[in-house]
């Protein structure tokens, strides 16, 4: 996993994200950021992107790109509310809700993911 923090970075980021709540994007394994504030320090944060790499990887990048769309619109008719559209993605759930687990990736499952959709 890469993560990269940087002024350029983080104001190409901002003009495509604007004022949404975002601190980072894990593109393709690697990790950037959006808010200069983000707490990168913090471990589950750490880990709450290393699932999103492993998600990535299961789904050879693309096929997450896409699922991770389908299921956010999905969401959104739902809820007809972007952060709980977000926050019942099944790639978040399962990442939100192993993030502080530190040993999670090394039990855990293939699709892991699937047990929320």
């Amino acid at each position: 996993m890469i993560i990269v923090k940087s002024n350029c970075v983080v104001r190409i980021a901002e003009i495509t994200v604007s004022s949404r709540g975002i601190s980072a994007y894990n593109f393709l394994g690697i990790i950037l950021f959006v808010d200069e504030t983000a707490p990168i320090h913090k471990q589950s944060f750490i880990q709450h992107e290393r699932i999103h790499s492993r998600q990535y990887l299961e789904l050879l990048w693309i096929g997450f790109l896409l699922l991770y769309l389908i299921l956010f619109i999905k969401e959104y008719f739902k809820f007809k509310d972007r952060k709980k559209a977000y926050y019942a993605i099944a790639f978040e759930c399962e990442a939100y809700e192993y993030e502080a687990v530190p040993d999670y990736l090394s039990s855990r499952k293939l699709y892991a993911w699937k047990r929320w959709i």
